[in-house]
Order: structure tokens, then C-alpha cells, then sequence
């Protein structure tokens, strides 16, 4: 009875109190306005890709991303309530400032409008994500002045965590595979000392075989201990901020997450492969999943807390912020100067409304008049389809060389999940002497999802990554070229007659357009944004590869077959033939056998 009566208290204190700062908050009227128009701008014309997740609206898009199965970003559903919540700690701060309609929070707001379009236009939906949230921020300094925007700054960065990196390249090639590696090797050194005697590693794959047990893991992207280097980062960076007001406290608080992140992930994997020793692969697996959350919550926070003791935090009152001085008056008593004109207040206003309603209609005009340019590779009308349907097939040949092949039909489950635009072609080349080399082209539409990562798909189909390196491909037709291509060995386990077998695979693969030719995703992007924002036109990239699957040892060897098929069989469906000064500068390739 007595819990529920403090309970009851609490709330209806802070009810209470919250009436009261809500009454006293200055020129809501136009802030909420504004807000409420800013996201219907973003609900309707937020998102230009549709492949993945069908949605217009930023916010919906976000949640979806948020909430996918093994997502690494599920922590953005919780960011807007961690800044609330810091708003609130701050209220008695901010609402001791004056207030005032500031004007030139106008520019910010039409600057936060161009990035949008221009997010828009390119189809980064995380440039919209930064342009959303940084025109919600100019909204409080036209409502409330600069002074407000310099103290809602922390947390208002905060919502950086609601941007989905963990996909990026960035993210992945200088956060996510180091940290991977690392994690790898630390345990591998662990389990040497005792905890799993003839443990072995291949980068980040950990083998393990013993007359009980055999089994091999690896410390995936998902697990590689990105999921908890955010949750921790957000810690250390809300801890810092709030307990000290010395920068050089903040610093050491905010790069902790990096060690304790990696720690966290260290003790759940050791403690996985520990289990995994004796008790087989089920239950390590299990273990894997389960346990990061218990090192987190029992090892990772109290670390923390005790790094913030350590570094002065003894807990023997609460930060400046968050209470008022003795002696000093409410800021709710304090006097403030009359309120702004009404005149002044539906001026900026109606200025507000009249920005974001142009820039909805700029976008929708843009959405209209996009002009999509041709592809890079041979296609076919499909019988049933429209004369006027984007939707083609991409004709590679039935013969190159001494290689015949076998079209393949593309899975639905990737066609349903790819824009409803996506043409596809898919053969398997079969030479005289049995090997087999799968090339396989995607050719987008209007919609850039439909070329993704390439490395998405061999993890998709169980194969652990082991070298990515770029390459290229003499082509000696039409000109001879230097055809440039990223080469990735992959290898898996696989099952044959009860025993484990290592099987090796080398993909090989490019993009290519009307006009354009790369082996980096990242070129493409940045060649598809170029020519949108100056010249009005999607580019119709195709992504093309080639695998093939070998022994061990053999990667060399196949790649080399895999060149020389190369060579005789792009021409034959590829139209661009490489930059014209590099034709003219690359040597006759020399063949070896057909």
C-alpha cells in the first residue's frame, strides 16, 4: 500500500509539474505548427527507394529499419525518448533563458530543406534522416532564439544514433571487420591458456574439434561487438555529459566505450566457446546469442560507473543543471520581457509554411520528371510484359568460347524482395572439363535498391569472406581495356560422407552503366548522385559477377580461368568498353590456351 502510494505521488508530482513548465513554455503555438508540418513533409516525400521497405515516410522507413529481425540499430526506437528525457533534466535551464522568435533560423531550416532534396533526389535516405532531424532543430531556434539552441545542443546530437551506419562501408572496413578480428584473436589466445586447447583461427572463423565435439563459429558483423560499442557509446557519452563538466572527463568517458565494447564481447564469446567445449555446438550457439546481454548488463555498466567514480564522480550531489542554486530564485519567477507580437510569430510562421510546402512541391515535380538513362548491358523484352515496362531481361550469351550454359531463373524470394522494376539475367557456363563459373547480372530501374552490397550475397548463402582485393581484366573487344573488377576469396564448410570439407570460392564482380565502368560500390554512388544532381538523370547501373567454386589452394588458378572467360564473353553482352585514354594506353593481353 505504501509502495503504491509513493508511486501515485511521484506521478502526480511530476503531472504537476509538468502542467506548470508546459503553461510557462513560450510560443508553442509556432513551434508545434511548424513541427507538424515539418513531418508530414517528411511522411509523404521522404523516401525516393521503395526496394526493401515500401514507404514514402522517413519515419515509417526508420521504425521498419529499426525493428528488422538481428537489426543493429534497434536502438533508435529509444533515442527520442533519451533526448526528452535530457530535455526534461534540462527545463529549469532552458526555461530560464528569454525567449525569442529568431528569424534567421529560417536560413537553417531552408538549408536543412536542400539537403532533403537532395537526399531525395540521390536516394540516401540517411541524408534525409540528418535533414530532418536538423530542420527540427532550427524549428527551436526560430520558436525560441539561439540561446536555446546552444543549450539543447547535448542532447539534441544525440539523435546522430538514429542514422543506420552499421550497413556503410565505412562502418564495416574500419569499425566493424577490425573489431571482428580482434575479438577473434583475443579469444583464440584465451582459449590456448586453457579454456579451449586446439582451437583454431582463420581471420574471424573459430574451429574447434575434439573426440566429443566439432564445431566452428564465427564472430559475425552482427555479433562483432558493434550492437554493444552503440549501446555503450550512448552511455558513456549521456554519463559524461551529465556527471562532468570538465572536457577532458568527457573525452576519457566518451573513448571508454571503445575498450569495454570489445571486453563485452571478448568474455561472451570465451564464455560461448567454453560451453561449446563441452556441451557441442547447439549449445554454444545458444550461449553466443544469449549472453551478451548478461556480460553487458553485469560487467560492461558497472565498468563504466566505476571509471566515472574513478575519475571524480562520487555521487555527492546532482550536476548544475539539473537544480537551482540556494538562495537563487525559480526560473519560473524570474522576469521575462512581454511576448513576442503576434504579428511577428504568424509571419515567421506562415514563412515556415510557405518553405515546406514549396519543397513538397519541388520534390513532387522532381519525382515526375526524373529522366532515367539507358543501361550498360544487352537486354531483351520479356513476352509478357508491357512495350513501355522497364522491367527487361539482361541476354548473356548462350556460348563463350568452349563454355556452353544453362539459363537459371531467378529466385522469387530475391525478385519479391528487390524493386518491382529489377531485370535480372542468370546463366551457369559449364566448360569441358567440368568447371562451372555462375554469372549472374542485376539491372536496376528507377529504384538504386535494386543494386546492393555484393558482399550481402555471399554471407546471404552461408560463405565467410576471407580476402577482398581490386583487380583487373584485360578485354581484348572492342578496344582493348583494362576491365576493373573487385576479386573476393570466400570459403564455407560444407558436409560430404559425415565429414567436414573446406570448399574455396572466387567472386569476382563489377558495375557498369551506359557511359561508366567500376568496381567500387562507392564510386557508383557517388557517380549516380553526380549525375542526378547535374544533370537530371539516373543512371541504369547493372551489377554484374562471376563465381566459381574450388578447392582450397586453388584460388589462383580459377581466378586465372575465370579471366580468360571473362575476356572472350563480356564483349558479348557488356556495351561500354572502358575510358577511351586507358584503351588506348593498355597493352595487348596476352592469352594462354582458350
Amino acid at each position: 500500500m505504501q509502495a503504491e502510494i509513493t508511486r501515485d505521488g511521484i506521478v502526480e508530482a511530476f503531472a504537476s509539474e509538468f502542467r506548470a513548465r508546459w503553461g510557462e513554455l513560450p510560443n508553442k503555438g509556432l513551434f508545434l505548427g511548424l513541427l507538424a508540418a515539418w513531418l508530414l513533409l517528411f511522411s509523404f516525400l521522404g523516401v525516393s527507394t521503395l526496394g526493401y521497405l515500401y514507404t514514402p515516410s522517413l519515419p515509417q522507413w526508420m521504425l521498419r529499419i529499426y525493428l528488422l529481425p538481428s537489426s543493429d540499430e534497434v536502438h533508435g526506437v529509444l533515442i527520442p525518448f533519451l533526448v526528452l528525457g535530457l530535455l526534461w533534466w534540462k527545463r529549469k535551464q532552458l526555461l530560464a533563458i528569454p525567449p525569442r522568435a529568431w528569424w534567421p533560423a529560417l536560413l537553417g531550416l531552408a538549408l536543412a530543406a536542400l539537403l532533403h532534396i537532395a537526399g531525395y533526389l540521390v536516394q540516401q535516405a540517411r541524408v534525409s534522416i540528418v535533414a530532418m532531424f536538423a530542420g527540427i532543430y532550427c524549428l527551436i531556434g526560430l520558436a525560441w532564439g539561439p540561446r536555446w539552441m546552444i543549450r539543447s545542443f547535448f542532447p539534441f546530437v544525440l539523435f546522430v544514433f538514429c542514422i543506420p551506419l552499421s550497413t556503410l562501408p565505412f562502418f564495416n572496413d574500419r569499425i566493424t571487420f577490425p573489431l571482428r578480428l580482434l575479438s577473434a584473436g583475443i579469444v583464440e589466445s584465451i582459449a590456448h591458456l586453457g579454456l579451449a586447447p586446439g582451437l583454431l583461427r582463420e581471420g574471424t572463423q573459430l574451429y574447434y574439434q575434439s573426440e566429443a565435439h566439432r564445431w566452428n563459429v564465427d564472430i559475425a558483423p552482427a555479433c562483432s561487438g558493434i550492437r554493444g560499442l552503440t549501446a555503450l557509446s550512448l552511455m558513456t557519452i549521456t554519463y559524461g555529459m551529465m556527471v562532468f563538466r570538465e572536457p577532458w572527463k568527457r573525452l576519457v568517458m566518451i573513448l571508454s566505450a571503445i575498450p569495454l565494447a570489445v571486453l563485452n564481447n571478448v568474455l561472451r564469446i570465451s564464455f560461448a566457446v567454453l560451453v561449446g567445449r563441452f556441451y557441442g555446438e547447439e549449445s554454444l550457439k545458444a550461449v553466443e546469442q544469449k549472453a551478451g546481454f548478461y556480460t553487458f548488463l553485469f560487467i560492461a555498466i558497472p565498468l563504466v560507473l566505476g571509471m566515472g567514480w574513478l575519475l571524480g564522480d562520487r555521487w555527492r550531489g546532482r550536476p548544475a543543471e539539473t537544480s537551482t542554486p540556494s538562495g537563487a530564485p525559480d526560473p519560473l519567477t524570474i522576469a521575462r520581457p512581454e511576448g513576442v507580437r503576434w504579428t511577428r510569430l504568424a509571419t515567421l510562421f506562415v514563412a515556415g509554411a510557405l518553405l515546406m510546402g514549396g519543397t513538397a512541391f519541388l520534390l513532387d515535380w522532381l519525382r515526375d520528371h526524373q529522366r532515367l538513362g539507358n543501361p550498360g548491358v544487352r537486354t531483351s523484352r520479356l513476352p509478357d510484359a508491357p512495350a513501355d515496362s522497364l522491367r527487361v531481361k539482361v541476354e548473356l550469351p548462350q556460348w563463350v568460347s568452349q563454355y556452353d550454359s544453362e539459363e537459371q531463373e531467378t529466385d522469387p524470394i530475391v525478385m519479391g524482395a528487390l524493386p518491382a522494376d529489377t531485370s535480372f539475367g542468370q546463366r551457369i557456363y559449364k566448360a569441358p572439363d567440368g568447371l562451372q563459373i555462375q554469372v549472374s547480372a542485376v539491372l536496376m530501374g528507377t529504384d538504386r535498391t535494386s543494386i546492393h552490397k555484393p558482399q550481402f550475397c555471399l554471407v546471404g548463402q552461408g560463405w565467410q569472406i576471407d580476402k577482398e582485393e581490386p583487380a583487373s581484366v584485360p578485354v581484348p573487344e572492342p578496344s582493348p581495356y583494362e576491365l576493373p573488377v573487385t576479386r573476393i576469396i570466400a570459403s564455407r564448410m560444407i558436409e560430404h560422407e559425415g565429414q567436414s570439407i573446406r570448399l574455396s570460392g572466387v567472386y569476382v564482380y563489377w558495375f557498369v552503366e551506359e557511359h561508366e565502368i567500376t568496381a567500387r560500390h562507392e564510386d557508383r554512388m557517388l557517380s549516380m548522385a553526380r549525375s542526378m544532381v547535374t544533370r537530371g538523370v539516373l543512371q541504369r547501373w547493372a551489377y554484374i559477377s562471376c563465381f566459381v567454386q574450388c578447392l582450397p589452394g586453388q584460388e589462383e588458378w580459377a581466378f586465372e580461368r575465370v579471366k580468360r572467360f571473362m575476356a572472350r564473353g563480356v564483349p558479348k553482352f557488356q556495351i561500354p568498353s572502358g575510358n577511351p585514354a586507358v584503351v588506348r594506353a593498355a597493352p595487348k593481353p596476352v592469352e594462354s590456351g582458350r
